[in-house]
């Protein structure tokens, strides 16, 4: 699992054409635990806290599928933000922009979704073709915003489901 997560954060650093999701897939040679990953990038940037512009990331890991079957929803921003839970705005397509409180993650890079609400959110992608989000940095509370198209999204979200991670879709 750890691989996984720092290949996701290798991918961060890699420049691409285009804003595709993307599938990567590992079994543990020790265990025989079989994941996958799956990250699509902002269709927008953010000015990072030196003044770059740099691309957000959604991800959706799918661990341990023919055991325990768990998986995590992550945003990734450019921005450091606080590791406090914050509230997050999210909209998907044009319907009315809700609040959802989400935990902020260790490093002060990103958000997770707490799991009472990753059902519905992975609902919401599949039912939706775009997801924006806004949130705070830390400590100037800038309000910054993500936008994501999900139409390659979901049938990656799909072909996961099909190869066992635990999505109620």
């Amino acid at each position: 699992m750890k691989r996984l997560l720092l290949s996701l954060l290798a991918a961060l650093a890699l420049p691409t054409a285009v804003n595709a999701a993307f599938t990567q897939k590992e079994e543990d040679p020790l265990t025989d635990k079989k994941s996958l990953m799956i990250t699509e990038q902002s269709t927008n940037k953010v000015k990072n806290s030196i003044g770059v512009p740099k691309k957000g990331l959604f991800a959706i890991g799918c661990f341990d599928m023919k055991g325990e079957n768990t998986y995590r929803i992550i945003f990734r921003t450019p921005t450091f933000n606080s590791s406090d839970n914050q509230d997050i705005l999210v909209r998907f397509d044009k319907k009315e922009a809700e609040n959802w409180s989400m935990y902020g993650q260790n490093g002060g890079t990103g958000f997770e979704l707490p799991a009472s609400k990753r059902e519905e959110f992975l609902n919401n992608i599949v039912n939706h073709s775009k997801l924006a989000l806004q949130w705070k940095d830390y400590p100037n509370l800038v309000k910054h915003y993500l936008i994501f198209d999900l139409s390659e999204l979901k049938e990656e979200i799909y072909k996961a489901k099909e190869e066992g991670c635990s999505f109620n879709i």
